[in-house]
Parts: structure tokens; C-alpha cells; sequence
């Protein structure tokens, strides 16, 4: 069995410091320019529904953006302590913000959250909640909190549809060069039932996370569409063989993988992929390994570092 790119998304944030986005003196890529999104019109319309967020309660949106469950174990602070199911929601847009009333135990609490376009393309990435008022009064959040967006799900009505990128199908190279390099692909290997983090760092090198091993690396690759909805990425990465028994006469022996993942792109931020014409190679031997062709879904991570975050929270 070849090297896996594999993720276990309870250790990643111990190992973040390795996954660093690459060389810090680049200028920041296309994808991760902050733009200001139009506020949705209500819960259900801005990808909140299911999520949940903690800033001192801890809420949780219901499937339809109709009701939240609260719930607060401290009794020393300004918000109503106890666990309160159900509880409706009213909502308005006030200005760039989507404010979210909700009563508990008598007391008023507004949640107002702004939204980000990460990349400009016409679709909201994160919700920030970013002003909170309890009976009217506004309190101090101890932090930011961003509620990642599943990409490409919710339009930045913002921007007008006529100048909103079309995000069907397979990106050209240069569509990948701008909104995809500098985001991550979370793999889903369904021959193995392995998650699998993969960041573009430029428009030929990336770095993985092998978190089942402890293993960290980093990759060179190219990326060349080749029809309407679909695209191959040729990878090559290079790793030392410790004491992978899978190649027994390569142990202590540097090693490279080269193959190609074939990407059948529903979107630019979603699809199915497979790997094939791949094989293993002993650097020190010329001795090459056969390759078993793995495959599975995707999903874009827009915000590599906030997943990796949140992630190590869960």
C-alpha cells in the first residue's frame, strides 16, 4: 500500500505550525481577499442552519433556520444561564448585518453577523458574528467567532449575477490559479474511509498533513482541465521510508509517489476523484512498487486556517 495523504481532524491542530500556508513573504492569494458580502434575509438563506457557535452560551441553529438551542453553564456572567430548547428566532438586515433576536429566560439577546466573500467570486465563505446586545445593551465578545460556510452553497447577492463567476463544472487553469490555490480540498477516500487535507500553496506546490502517522510533507504538483467538468492534478511527493513494512526493502531509503488524481468537478468546491497511473519509487534503488487506486468525494476549504482551528475544537 502506497503513502497515504491521510487526516485524522482531532490531532491537526498539533501540528499546524507544519501546515504554515508556505512562503510567508508571497502576497496574499486571490482566494483569500476579504470581500464584504451582502447579509442573506434570513437564517435559512445564509448557511447558519445546523451550525453552532459558543462566545459564552453556546447556540445551535436547527435544520431550517427556525429555532435555536441555547444553552449556558456559567452563572457569573451577563447571559442567561440554563439550557433552553426550540427557542424562536426573528430576524432582520440592518445595513452589511443579519440580526438574530432570540428571547431566554426573559432576557433579549440580538446576534448580529456580517459575511464574508473569500475571493470575491460571488459566494459567502463565513459568517462573523460580530455584535451582540443583551436587552439592548452591546457586550464585549472575548474574540471573533466565524462560522465557516460550506463553499459555493450561498450566493453573495452583492455581487450582480451578471459579473458572479459561474463555478459549474471544471475550473480552467487560470480559474485555478485564482479562487482555488491558497484554499484546501478535504478528500474523502471511500476505499479506506479516510479523510484526507490537501492546501494548494501556488499553481505547483502544497503541503499535507498525514495525521494517522504523524507524517508532514509537502508536494509539487500541476493542474490542467481537461473538459468541461473535469481536471487532473499530477502529484509528486517525496518522503523518507522509516518503517513502512509495505516496501520491506526500501526501509531507511528516501521515497517518491508520482500519480495522477483524476477530479470529476461538480463545482469548483465539490466532486469526486480517483488516483491512477501512480506508483511508488525507491530514490536510492530505482526499485518501483506498485500502486492501489484509491477514490472518493471532495470538498473546497476556503479558509484552511479557521478549519484547522475549529477542527481542533471538535
Amino acid at each position: 500500500m502506497k503513502q497515504k495523504l491521510l487526516i485524522s481532524l482531532t490531532l491537526i491542530f498539533s501540528l499546524s505550525s507544519c501546515f504554515d500556508g508556505g512562503d510567508s513573504s508571497s502576497s496574499t492569494p486571490a482566494s483569500q481577499k476579504e470581500v464584504v458580502a451582502q447579509a442573506p434575509a434570513s437564517v435559512a438563506s445564509s448557511g447558519l442552519t445546523g451550525k453552532t457557535i459558543t462566545f459564552n452560551p453556546t447556540l445551535v441553529f436547527d435544520s431550517t433556520g427556525e429555532t435555536i438551542d441555547y444553552s449556558n453553564d456559567s452563572s457569573d456572567s451577563v447571559y442567561p444561564s440554563g439550557n433552553f430548547s426550540d427557542v424562536d428566532l426573528n430576524e432582520t438586515v440592518e445595513g452589511d448585518r443579519l440580526v438574530i433576536s432570540i428571547t431566554v429566560d426573559g432576557q433579549k439577546i440580538d446576534l448580529g453577523f456580517s459575511f464574508v466573500d473569500r475571493g470575491g467570486e460571488g459566494f459567502i465563505d463565513e459568517a462573523v458574528l460580530d455584535v451582540v446586545k443583551v436587552d439592548n445593551v452591546e457586550q464585549t465578545l472575548p474574540e471573533k467567532v466565524t462560522v465557516t460556510i460550506d463553499a459555493g452553497t450561498v450566493v453573495n447577492e452583492g455581487i450582480a449575477e451578471e459579473d458572479r463567476l459561474d463555478i459549474s463544472g471544471a475550473p480552467s487553469e487560470e480559474e485555478w490559479n485564482r479562487y482555488v490555490v491558497g484554499t484546501a480540498i478535504l478528500l474523502e477516500n471511500l476505499a479506506y474511509q479516510d479523510f484526507t487535507l490537501v492546501r494548494f500553496n501556488s499553481a505547483t506546490s502544497g503541503q499535507y498533513v498525514d495525521l494517522e502517522d504523524g507524517y508532514t510533507g509537502d508536494f509539487t504538483y500541476s493542474y490542467t482541465q481537461d473538459g468541461n467538468t473535469t481536471g487532473n492534478l499530477s502529484v509528486s511527493s517525496e518522503w523518507l521510508n522509516e518503517d513502512d513494512t509495505d516496501y520491506p526493502d526500501s526501509i531507511g531509503h528516501k521515497m517518491r509517489d508520482e500519480f495522477v488524481l483524476e477530479v470529476s468537478f461538480t463545482d469548483f468546491y465539490n466532486g469526486t476523484w480517483e488516483d491512477s497511473e501512480g506508483k511508488v519509487i525507491d530514490l536510492e534503488t530505482n526499485q518501483e512498487y506498485d500502486w492501489d487506486d484509491d477514490y472518493g468525494n471532495f470538498n473546497g476549504i476556503t479558509n484552511v486556517d479557521l478549519y484547522i482551528e475549529q477542527a481542533s475544537q471538535n
